[in-house]
């Protein structure tokens, strides 16, 4: 069973009140511990100088994030008897197999932006060697978790559903920072649930309901309007840990959440799932997701953002270097990759909108680039919605146009004849997303001519009197090329101001 126990509304405050004062916060004790980011001290990093080692946030810092034991008696000087007496009563630091008169944490216990989350420890107190259980709670103090809540909308929604919610971070944060009405935390272990109650106490969050079973199990005749998933992708023949392992080709859970949708997202929803998955060799992972929704894939948009890319075998060798698979296993799993016509492992943002109303539904793919981020994300989905909707011709038309200041134009020249003549044109841009495209040169005086605002017609007649376009290209058609130059980011429509050139 899990190193916790309940407690009163009053021991948790007692506990939050004390970590707030002592500045436990990510950065504080990042820097305390001679650390870039604090996710470092999961590699056994980090230390706390004799100086500041009985000071509020050094002693916490020793037992909750080092795994050090510390003196009882500093532990009663250091800190209030109030909180002292609570950290007791919820197990949050015991004496029981600690050398007389000391005492250690069970748990990691660590700050994640404005909150604080309870998780197994990844070392023992005496260092001798650790073995995690196979129900295991992750820490949620990783960057890939910290990527993860940064790509969540700050939007408001009313029923949010976080599955596969290990601490129940993306749960918490949601309802604790008042952007989900109520939340839900599901998680098929019933030490993960644990934590996730445990954790929503702690943050002083009553919005937060931790339920056990496997997937959409346990909210069953429920519908959601957010649901938002960070779920075990790590191929495996057998599962070892349930964090972690995900299936021969990784991406078991995640073909079942999305294949859960049409029962449990309710129209105008969304899922948010941060996740690795496959390009198979005669499909992408877009095309793949589609697939996944069964027969009523027509009422869902998809739209995947690209985060990196890793070969086959990079794959399975980086399992075996670092241990996690056996060398015979890491040859199984990189035959089955190739059996199963996979191409490459893809880690993306799934985003899965139900959309309402009768209309085709869209799919995008884009790469992600330096500054993408939730905000990117969300304007990209608000100008897709907007095309989709009968009638947009005319706004593209009559809407005003600027050339965005993000993206350059790189032009290749060879000689030709004795000259320097223009071998090829190519626009580049990382912002909102990553994108390069060959142009022709006309385009570029095209891109030039909208230096000043211009409405849409504006910038037809122009391409016409420049003899840019064919005489018979009418204005609707034309609006295509506008609509690809704003979604690429190469072009700003008035109304859809991207979020990074806000001034």
């Amino acid at each position: 069973m899990p190193p916790l126990r309940t407690g009163s509304a009053e021991q948790f405050r007692q506990v939050r009140q004390c970590l707030e004062r002592a500045g436990f916060r990510e950065q504080p004790a990042a820097s305390l511990l001679g650390l870039t980011r604090l996710s470092d001290i999961l590699d056994g990093k980090g230390g706390v100088d004799a100086g500041a080692s009985d000071s509020p946030l050094g002693l916490l810092a020793r037992l909750f994030l080092l795994g050090d034991s510390a003196p009882v008696s500093v532990l009663e000087r250091v800190l209030p008897a109030e909180a002292v007496s609570s950290l007791r009563a919820l197990g949050l630091v015991v004496e029981e197999g600690a050398p007389p008169g000391q005492c250690f944490a069970p748990v990691l216990l660590a700050p994640v932006g404005e909150f604080y989350f309870v998780s197994d420890r990844v070392s023992r107190p005496d260092r001798k060697p650790f073995v995690a259980p196979g129900d295991m709670v992750f820490a949620a103090v990783t960057p890939e978790t910290g990527r993860f809540l940064r790509l969540l909308p700050n939007s408001p929604c009313e029923r949010l559903l976080d599955l596969g919610s290990g601490t129940g971070v993306g749960a918490v944060a949601a309802a604790g920072s008042g952007v989900a009405r109520r939340a839900w935390a599901a998680d098929i272990t019933a030490r993960a649930t644990h934590f996730a109650a445990f954790n929503a106490q702690l943050n002083g969050v009553e919005a937060v309901c931790a339920v056990e079973g496997d997937l959409y199990a346990p909210v069953a005749g429920l519908v959601f309007d957010r649901i938002i998933a960070h779920p075990p992708y790590v191929p495996a023949l057998k599962t070892q840990w349930v964090f972690r392992d995900a299936g021969e080709m990784g991406e078991e859970i995640t073909r079942r959440i999305v294949a859960g949708l049409p029962e449990f997202l309710e129209p105008g929803g969304r899922l948010y799932c941060l996740t690795t998955a496959l390009d198979m060799k005669d499909r992408k992972l877009d095309a793949r997701v589609r697939e996944w929704l069964g027969g009523r894939a027509g009422e869902f948009d998809i739209l995947l953002v690209e985060f990196e890319q890793f070969t086959l075998k990079n794959v399975a060798a980086d399992l075996v270097l670092r241990g996690q698979r056996a060398s015979e296993e890491g040859r199984a799993l990189l035959a089955g990759f190739e059996k199963a016509g996979a191409d490459r492992f893809v880690h993306a943002l799934i985003v899965i909108q139900r959309h309402a109303g009768r209309r085709e539904p869209f799919v995008v793919r884009k790469t992600a680039g330096r500054r993408t981020g939730s905000a990117e994300i969300e304007w990209l989905l608000a100008w897709r919605n907007a095309g989709a909707a009968s009638g947009f011709e005319q706004r593209l038309l009559e809407g005003r146009y600027t050339a965005t200041e993000s993206f350059s134009l790189n032009i290749a020249q060879r000689f030709e004849d004795g000259a320097l003549a223009v071998a090829g044109m190519e626009l580049k841009t990382e912002y909102p997303f990553e994108t390069e495209c060959e142009i022709q040169p006309w385009a570029a005086s095209f891109l030039a001519a909208c230096g000043q605002p211009r409405t849409g017609f504006e910038i037809y007649e122009f391409c016409r009197a420049e003899n840019l376009v064919r005489g018979e290209v009418s204005p609707e058609e034309f609006t295509e090329l506008l609509r690809s130059l704003v979604d690429s980011g190469f072009l700003e429509l008035q109304g859809f101001k991207l979020p990074g050139e806000a001034g």
